[in-house]
């Protein structure tokens, strides 16, 4: 995976495959600014080392606008007080 080059274009294939996958997504309406994050180490390699050094700056974009999490509960409650069940959790029926 490191040196493999099928279209011999001095491009390892990762990272052709990667570049391809990200021009798909701008097709698809997807924004380099918000919604992509692509980032190529000089000297990087597909290893552990590598990918810690990155780490960092990924969780920094991943989670930069993660909502405030709301418990399962406290939506169903909602829900409840709102008259729609329909998100309830699944309980089976019991006979009397």
């Amino acid at each position: 995976d490191e040196s493999a080059d099928r279209n011999k274009n001095g491009i390892i294939d990762a990272i052709d495959d990667t570049l391809d996958v990200i021009k798909e997504l701008k097709a698809k309406g997807y924004s380099s600014r918000n919604d992509i994050k692509y980032v190529e180490v000089l000297g990087g390699k597909h290893d552990l080392p590598t990918w810690g050094r990155i780490f960092p700056e990924f969780l920094q974009w991943a989670f930069a606008s993660v909502p405030e999490p709301v418990s399962s509960a406290d939506s169903h409650l909602a829900d409840a007080k709102k008259g729609d069940n329909t998100n309830a959790p699944y309980r089976p029926r019991t006979e009397d």
